[in-house]
């Protein structure tokens, strides 16, 4: 993203990447255009171009903030008071949560490696969560669970993920 100083703070940004990620999650990257998102915008190119340099830039400022967001309520969870077994659920339902609304499109090019900076970032986060002792992310086997839960049922809702997963 360009360093523009006081750029998230602008109604345009915002709008921008409102809309980005409204039109990202419902059709996947790869079939939005630059346009689409200023058309539904409203703001021009130019507008555009002041904040990022291209629609993948613009993506990967969107999933740096989904991430940053669901780390922080991860922490959360994880700094209550509460038995292990409901950490465990709130976890999961945080995920099925965040999740729910990405389109299966967006799910596959993102898990597929479709767009080359998009998956070095997703990458980077999976070897940043690997544990040295073990080899494994904190979540390995049930996330794969959950990824081929995702594919079979299509676009799934929470409910049907959660029984898909035994978790109701």
């Amino acid at each position: 993203m360009k360093n523009k100083k006081n750029s998230k703070k602008s109604r345009k940004f915002q709008s921008i990447v409102t809309t980005a990620q409204e039109l990202y999650f419902r059709f996947g990257m790869k079939r939005v255009t630059v346009e689409e998102i200023c058309q539904e915008a409203g703001v021009s190119k130019m507008t555009f171009y002041k904040y990022f340099d291209n629609k993948t830039d613009l993506a990967l400022y969107i999933l740096k903030e989904i991430i940053a967001e669901t780390e922080n309520k991860y922490e959360t969870i994880m700094k209550k008071n509460v038995p292990f077994a409901q950490k465990v659920e709130e976890t999961i339902r945080l995920k099925l949560e965040q999740n729910e609304k990405f389109s299966q499109e967006f799910f596959r090019e993102l898990l597929n490696g479709e767009i080359p900076d998009i998956s070095d970032l997703l990458h980077k986060k999976i070897q940043e969560e690997v544990g040295a002792a073990s080899g494994f992310s904190r979540l390995t086997i049930s996330q794969f669970q959950y990824i081929n839960a995702i594919y079979d049922l299509g676009s799934p809702t929470v409910t049907e993920l959660a029984e898909k997963l035994n978790i109701t």
